[in-house]
């Protein structure tokens, strides 16, 4: 065998023995310490193992394998007891105790097995000098976004987890009889058909079962989408005219930005009509029950309602008056809207 062949492998095995390597980590507790064998230290995710052993007799204890490990490091060896939730550094190792029983437990990352191909962890609950793998505990470091968090002082876990942009869930629970059990949980979505409405879904624990408490459509919206809007002082209300793709949406809302009523449900229904004059502008729009009639001049501002042959006129806070793009958005297509100057309804943007 030539010599260059001789130098070629043997430049490959050093370069493999250099990237593999095994960490000793022993700061996280006075009675055991961990190994983190990494395949690959040059990689982001690395096959490897880790185990945990106990001090004095080196007994294995617990031992995870994984095709895909996330490893910190600090100061030539491995980080542990990190835990930024829900989005930052997890590290492999997390000594804490998670079922409140006063004695910590460990997680062990075994892959990025969570949400968006996040860190994922195998829960060992201490008992009697052993560690007993938990499968409840497990899912709840598996099937939300990475590693749950822990409150020692209410004695409650507390996940969160994710789909896209527009839907979030975050959920409590507590420990009983030594697995954890949901009480709390709130779940945000977009509403898609109407992008400005986050519909929001509570449940809660009743004693016997979990609850839903309350659904309600919140209102937010962006600046680009904003047309008009004035507070109404006497019903602690407020009015809010948007762009809602390319159709106007009128909202009524309470002080928590909650949607009490709103119109129309789609772009089909939709019919507006604008009378402007010198002195005073108003939008009316009907449904099958009433009529509905903004006004808004130089000193006045609000909203009427008839139904049933009655009429109730809610005053606005001119002070409160805001206006938007009505005017430029009108003149890009706005196309369910009749009149022509909607400049009256207040300063419009050029862009």
């Amino acid at each position: 065998m030539s010599r260059l062949v001789v130098s070629i492998i043997f430049f490959h095995l050093s370069l493999m023995m250099f990237s593999q390597q095994t960490f000793v980590t022993d700061s996280f507790s006075d009675h055991y310490y961990g190994k983190v064998y990494v395949a690959d230290t040059a990689e982001v995710f690395s096959p490897g193992w880790i185990a945990i052993y106990k001090k004095g007799t080196d007994k294995e204890l617990i031992r995870v394998e994984s095709e895909e490990l996330a490893v910190s490091y600090t100061d030539n060896s491995v980080a542990v007891n990190v835990k930024e939730l829900p989005y930052g550094e997890q590290s492999v190792i997390m000594y804490e105790d998670f079922n409140f029983d006063g004695v910590k437990d460990f997680a062990i990352q075994d892959g990025q097995n969570s949400c968006y191909h996040g860190p994922s962890y195998q829960i060992y609950l201490a008992d009697k000098g052993q560690f007993i793998f938990s499968s409840e505990f497990t899912s709840l470091a598996q099937d939300y976004c990475g590693m749950f968090g822990v409150n020692s002082e209410d004695k409650q876990l507390y996940t969160m987890t994710k789909s896209g942009c527009c839907w979030h869930q975050f959920a409590r629970f507590d420990v009983v009889q030594n697995k954890p059990r949901e009480i709390y949980r709130v779940e945000e979505g977009m509403d898609f058909s109407i992008p400005q409405f986050i519909n929001t879904t509570t449940f809660e624990w009743n004693g016997k079962k979990l609850v839903e408490t309350s659904s309600v459509r919140n209102l937010s919206v962006d600046i680009k989408d904003h047309l008009f809007s004035f507070d109404i002082p006497t019903k602690k209300k407020k009015v809010v005219l948007f762009n809602s793709g390319d159709y106007m949406t009128y909202a009524f809302v309470n002080e928590s930005d909650e949607v009490e009523y709103y119109y129309p449900n789609d772009k089909d229904t939709a019919n507006f009509e604008l009378t402007t004059r010198n002195d005073s502008d108003t939008l009316r729009f009907s449904t099958k029950d009433a009529q509905y009639i903004i006004y808004n001049t130089d000193t006045k501002v609000g909203i009427k309602v008839i139904t049933k042959g009655k009429t109730y006129d809610m005053p606005g806070d001119v002070y409160t008056r805001e206006s938007g793009r009505m005017f430029y958005l009108f003149d890009h297509g706005l196309t369910n809207l009749s009149g022509e100057d909607l400049r009256k309804w207040g300063p419009t943007l050029s862009d």
